[in-house]
């Protein structure tokens, strides 16, 4: 556990993508590491099967999602890494929903055709 750091890197640096994946599957089942440290790594190295499996560990506890975002390493995250944590807490369900609402429209697309042209059709005819 102590060397997927370093392979990480070497990793990266080589850029050498099955040891990438082998080694964010490992952080995954790992017990070593704590939620914090999985992130940071998944961030630096843009892991993001580590991140979705993280994320989903923090939308099931919200007391873990803001004990992080008051943890000194919070600040060090990525924009976007920073965005995705503070949504669990501001909009919590929210990536469910738009899930829901792409498989709705691929539906009506589905039974009604493309709707989205049809609407773009009849506002340039008025």
């Amino acid at each position: 556990d102590r060397s997927v750091p370093c392979l990480l890197m070497l990793a990266d640096r080589f850029q050498i993508e099955c040891l990438l994946n082998e080694s964010a599957k490992h952080l995954i089942k790992s017990r070593e590491f704590d939620i914090i440290a999985k992130l940071q790594l998944s961030d630096q190295y843009r892991l993001a099967a580590l991140k979705d499996h993280c994320i989903k560990i923090l939308e099931k506890s919200k007391k873990l999602t803001e004990k992080l975002t008051s943890s000194a390493e919070f600040v060090n995250f990525s924009d976007e890494m920073r965005e995705d944590i503070e949504s669990i807490i501001f909009f919590p369900g929210l990536e469910e929903e738009e899930t829901d609402d792409e498989e709705e429209e691929e539906d009506d697309e589905k039974y009604y055709g493309d709707t989205e042209e049809e609407d773009d059709e009849e506002m340039s005819e008025e």
